[in-house]
């Protein structure tokens, strides 16, 4: 069927729509109508299509869309199209509000957990900065009293030096008296 024969072809819905205009449309009951030859050149021969009992969806669907826009009415898949999109919204409504219900009960819960944790984090992380900043002191007051040491230390060695040199110093006084 070349271009211009499917632009001028019509569904039998349509077809049956138009006025009768008598027999010059009908068919030579001599020829077996399931039979068309390459010699038949006349328009109704050109335009039956026959078909093999498997035939792939898609040329069916492209076929039913062009003439079903062409003819004005739609095609049995082109209601029931139309039909779902209607139902569709109406259907999935209450299906959607009950899971978005449910989605936003569990993010409160998920939100209400966050902020107890974020509460437990906060009251644990109080005691820590305390006793980091006790800890700090500690260390400081400790290496005041590393440096007090060592300087009790170095005089306390410094009074024994004295106390020894004046004790040889005694003891050579009294060893040389005897």
């Amino acid at each position: 069927m070349n271009k211009e024969h499917k632009n001028k072809w019509t569904c039998q819905e349509c077809e049956i729509r138009n006025p009768k205009v008598g027999n010059t449309n009908t068919q030579d009951l001599q020829h077996d109508s399931n039979i068309v030859t390459a010699d038949d050149n006349c328009d109704e021969a050109i335009n039956v299509t026959l078909r093999s009992k498997n035939r792939s969806p898609s040329k069916r669907d492209t076929t039913t869309a062009e003439f079903s826009d062409r003819c004005g009415h739609l095609s049995v898949k082109d209601q029931a199209s139309e039909v779902i999109k209607e139902l569709r919204p109406s259907m999935f409504k209450g299906i959607l509000k009950s899971k978005l219900a449910t989605i936003k009960h569990d993010l409160q819960e998920l939100t209400n957990t966050v902020s107890f944790l974020s509460g437990q984090y906060d009251d644990m992380n109080q005691p820590i900065v305390k006793l980091t900043t006790d800890n700090n002191t500690l260390k400081a007051d400790n290496s005041k009293l590393k440096a007090t040491i060592v300087d009790v230390t170095e005089r306390l060695n410094n009074v024994i030096k004295k106390i020894l040199t004046l004790h040889i110093y005694m003891l050579r006084t009294m060893i040389t008296y005897d």
